[in-house]
């Protein structure tokens, strides 16, 4: 099968094979995402071709670190008014995240241990969403409702699947028309599965 170019958001180029299971799925992800966009309509190279945007881990940044928020810092050294850049950064093999300050001249100057995580990046969504749909159960149970995917809030226990060292996502598989639920899932990034197929027994 013929490479086909992927470029991420961060605009790295990425060749790769895409099979048609795995564009199928990003059409569902897509779909998921942006539910508005698909009801207008699309012709279907279109769609495929939105969907080979996510056909490899490679274009979300899977794997290894991310950088998760990142800002610029104004600061007084020595009376002189510099601005230093800080990052926040998962690392999804120590499941953990760091802040990171860097100088004017890009030197590392600081960095510590981050307890409060940011909120996702739309690659991490796109991730967690691509591995609920691909999950056997929650992928049938939203193809047979034409559902849609919501939510995407950081979720943390003490303990459990989603306790320390995770990074879980939780999401809501909603009725097309958004007013009900169908079920509260969780995945997480760190281990790349669903940890929690149904939260809220009984919701």
């Amino acid at each position: 099968m013929s490479p086909c170019v992927i470029l991420n958001k961060s605009n790295y180029v990425h060749e790769t094979s895409a099979a048609p299971f795995t564009v199928s799925l990003n059409v569902m992800i897509l779909r998921a995402l942006y539910p508005r966009f698909f009801r207008r309509s699309l012709g279907p190279a279109l769609i495929v071709a939105l969907a080979a945007l996510w056909s490899t881990p490679s274009a979300w940044g899977q794997g290894h670190t991310r950088v998760l928020k990142s800002w610029s810092e104004p600061v007084k050294v020595d009376g002189q008014e510099l601005v230093y850049r800080v990052e926040v950064v998962f690392d999804y093999d120590a499941g953990e995240a760091r802040q990171y300050v860097y100088d004017a001249a890009g030197t590392l100057i600081e960095q510590e241990a981050v307890t409060k995580l940011p909120r996702p990046t739309a690659e991490e969504l796109a991730e967690a969403y691509t591995l609920v749909l691909a999950d056997d159960e929650l992928g049938a149970l939203f193809r047979e409702n034409n559902a849609v995917l919501d939510g995407g809030f950081v979720l943390r226990e003490d303990s459990g699947p989603c306790g320390p060292g995770t990074r879980c996502l939780q999401i809501e598989i909603l009725a097309p028309e958004r007013t009900r639920s169908l079920r509260f899932v969780a995945v997480d990034l760190v281990s790349r599965r669903v940890v929690h197929r149904n939260l809220y027994p009984g919701h």
